[in-house]
């Protein structure tokens, strides 16, 4: 048994979203998530407080980051320690994040105690559908995420993956649009970028229900193909 598995099944990774800030925030720019009166989301702060203490045990070779579709992983622990296991892989990834929130994150200790081979990032979609920010804002932010991940760990290897579709056709659109910039980030080096995006698509160009659900979050299947399109790239990044 993966011995990051038990304790990350135990946090539940699902955070409510909370009422909207007045605050604004920018997508490159580290933030916390905020409640409604403008102090930090108890149950962001309390999930991130968790991550950071398994992070402090060391040992992970693979850790995922994102948002809810990375954190939905834990639903599926079976096949997440059949595909991951062997990679030591532990996910912090926290439902309703922005990049600003993970920017956040990795500023707070999320990462302490770990020289990851591998960090595995989906994250933007959020930016698209929640806080309305520009792909370029989000494409910026994204790159943020990649230096603050290289300047605490050198020499750990970024496979920056594509933001899936979701049934939301303006932020789908963004999100493609997010999706060209930020494959420009790839050097074949310390960032690898993958495009997920097509192995998702049906033959009419839209995703099936059966993949995912609610137009958003992945069903097994949709862990099952996810697995399958990063299996070969994350195993060479491992080697």
């Amino acid at each position: 048994m993966n011995p990051f598995l038990g304790p990350l099944m135990a946090l539940g990774l699902v955070v409510a979203l909370a009422p909207a800030s007045a605050l604004a925030q920018r997508a490159d720019l580290a933030a916390p998530r905020l409640d409604a009166n403008g102090q930090i989301l108890a149950s962001f702060l309390r999930t991130h407080e968790q991550f950071v203490d398994i992070a402090s045990k060391g040992g992970a070779h693979v850790v995922f980051l994102g948002d809810s579709v990375t954190a939905g992983w834990a639903n599926h622990p079976d096949l997440f320690e059949r595909e991951f296991g062997r990679h030591r892989a532990v996910n912090f990834g926290l439902s309703g994040d922005q990049t600003q929130h993970l920017l956040w994150r990795i500023d707070n200790r999320t990462l302490d105690g770990l020289q990851p081979k591998v960090v595995v990032l989906m994250i933007g979609t959020n930016n698209s559908r929640i806080a309305d920010h520009t792909p370029q804002q989000t494409a910026r932010g994204i790159r943020k995420i990649i230096r603050s991940i290289h300047r605490r760990s050198p020499t750990t290897k970024v496979l920056l993956l594509s933001i899936l579709p979701r049934g939301s056709a303006a932020a789908d659109a963004k999100n493609q649009q997010v999706n060209a910039l930020i494959a420009k980030y790839h050097d074949g080096s310390r960032t690898h970028y993958l495009d997920m995006r097509r192995s998702f698509l049906g033959p009419d160009g839209q995703v099936s229900r059966e993949i995912m659900p609610d137009e958003l979050h992945l069903s097994e299947l949709g862990y099952r193909i996810w697995a399958d399109t990063m299996r070969s790239t994350l195993n060479d990044l491992t080697r």
